[in-house]
């Protein structure tokens, strides 16, 4: 049986009956005696994938082959849209620069990888392909050539990009949202400007007086001159081959205190076009040299989690992966970024994924299902699996090759504003929020259980982190099913709670928060998502 026959086998037992919760408010004691709705599918996705497309070595027939085989139901394609480094000293910039590329989406050419992107669904129909791109915003040069420091900054802090769903497939706007999206290796992001006429010109000038001196002269090979004459035929020429189509960049790569503005340009666009941006392995460390030719660059990216709280606008961020990550630990800056959202000071709630930076198997070490993401989803489709990465109904885990395998069977807040058994039961899950109504003390309820698919009586331990501190900590073995009662004090409006669940390493879970919070009272018939 596929893993993910037996997920969905796992959700639908683990339908919570016969449960009775208390729940206290001001003015009277109420009771829960209730069944819950069932609990949404889980769609095991890996998110952060290359195909030969880009920098990966299968194809995406292979790739969703490879998918069904370990029991993944849905990838998420993140191929390299392009990298495109550019680097002239000061004064040559007017004229031409130096560039270098990696395999790039948009060398192999957009179209055409949509178009395969169908014949691999064809193939594999049971695997869902969700496609995106991976692009580093801006990255800049500091040092010089000449005393021997050049150094690439930042070509490493990388964003996940994914173009909005409609139906079965991305939007035919896709195409065109990728070739316009703002980043500085982006060869299509680019405009005419006064810049362009110094492009343009040397080269017209150049082959223009060349060819004029030639014509008004007798070709005599022996003579200084018409070599002088050839040789600035062909540098114009050469001049005008590389600089066409005579575009400028719309990001120079030259500006050591752009800051997050570049960024920030990419959250706005993919924000208005219904796209969704995710900030890469904030905590991944780049420091290598690299021989160009006689010179020597200097690659450098720092971890970066400060991006978390000091850029908005995102929808969330990769928080596990095949490396040491802190920001998901308690007080750490998602719970900041997480607190400044329920405070009101921004706009949306930053999700969590994991990424699994998928190149063949066994680079780095990994295999394709070491890292997964868990969609919850009411269906099966593209646009439920794109909805639930934007509204962080999901959990991310780390697997323990030939050991455990870690999954949450519910995570979920109850609360029963009307009291009896004709009242509305709340229900709330990953990424949502309960909303409770009254005044006072107001009481709710906690259910959470996890299992193991690799096997029972696995030891773990279960953090319970409340608005960015730890504050109940579980320990037992699989399969873990604990429930208890929470409060909002008198005067407290909301309150967060996430999950940790730890076991042997590198084996562990986090999820997406859920909220809580007061609301317009018993009247509301459902709890709908706080930040999409």
């Amino acid at each position: 049986m596929r893993r993910a026959d037996v997920i969905r086998s796992f959700a639908a037992a683990l339908v919570i009956g016969s449960l009775t919760f208390a729940a206290t408010s001001v003015t009277a004691a109420q009771t829960i005696a209730r069944e819950p709705a069932d609990a949404p599918q889980q769609l095991v996705t890996v998110m952060h994938v290359h195909s030969t497309a880009s920098s990966g070595t299968q194809t995406l027939v292979q790739l969703a082959r490879l998918a069904r085989e370990s029991g993944v139901d849905a990838l998420v394609l993140t191929e390299n849209l392009g990298y495109e480094f550019r680097y002239a000293p000061g004064p040559l910039r007017l004229l031409v620069e130096a560039r270098a590329s990696t395999p790039t989406l948009e060398r192999y050419g957009i179209g055409r990888y949509f178009a395969e992107l169908e014949e691999a669904r064809r193939a594999e129909p049971g695997v869902m392909l969700l496609p995106g791109v991976e692009v580093p915003p801006y990255y800049y040069w500091t040092g010089s050539l000449l005393a021997g420091d050049l150094t690439l900054n930042d070509m490493q802090r990388n964003v996940l990009v994914l173009p909005a769903i409609a139906g079965k497939t991305a939007s035919p706007a896709a195409q065109e949202f990728l070739r316009e999206l703002p980043a500085v290796g982006n060869r299509n992001y680019r405009h005419y400007g006064f810049r362009s006429l110094a492009l343009l010109l040397p080269g017209v000038l150049l082959v223009a007086l060349s060819l004029h001196w030639l014509r008004q002269r007798t070709f005599e090979p022996s003579h200084p001159r018409t070599w002088l004459l050839l040789a600035a035929l062909v540098t114009g020429a050469c001049l005008l081959w590389v600089n066409f189509p005579f575009k400028v960049p719309s990001l120079e790569p030259y500006d050591p205190g752009a800051g997050h503005r570049p960024v920030q340009r990419l959250f706005d666009y993919a924000r208005a076009h219904g796209a969704l941006a995710f900030w890469s392995m904030p905590e991944a460390v780049d420091h290598r040299e690299r021989a160009v030719g006689p010179v020597t660059v200097r690659l450098s990216t720092t971890p970066y989690p400060a991006v978390l709280t000091d850029t908005h606008g995102y929808t969330g961020f990769g928080g596990v992966y095949a490396d040491t990550v802190t920001v998901w630990e308690p007080g750490a800056e998602w719970d900041a970024a997480l607190m400044a959202f329920q405070s009101g000071q921004r706009a949306a709630a930053p999700w969590l994924v994991g990424e699994s930076a998928y190149h063949y198997p066994g680079h780095a070490g990994k295999e394709l299902d070491d890292v997964l993401t868990v969609l919850l989803v009411e269906q099966v489709t593209p646009a439920a699996a794109f909805a639930a990465l934007a509204g962080g109904h999901t959990y991310s885990l780390r697997r323990q090759a030939g050991g455990v395998d870690l999954r949450l069977g519910e995570f979920a807040l109850f609360s029963d504003d009307e009291g009896g058994e004709d009242g509305p039961l709340r229900v709330s899950r990953v990424g949502d929020a309960l909303i409770v109504g009254g005044e006072g003390h107001v009481a709710f309820d906690i259910v959470i259980r996890v299992d193991d698919l690799a096997g029972t009586d696995t030891p773990v331990d279960i953090d319970v982190v409340r608005n960015g501190r730890l504050h109940r900590r579980i320990e037992g073995t699989t399969p873990l099913h604990e429930r208890w009662q929470e409060t909002l004090e008198a005067g407290e409006e909301a309150a967060y709670y996430r999950i940790i669940v730890h076991a042997d390493r590198p084996a562990y879970l986090v999820s997406n928060p859920i909220f809580v919070r007061r609301g317009a009272g018993s009247d509301q018939e459902t709890n709908p998502p706080i930040s999409r």
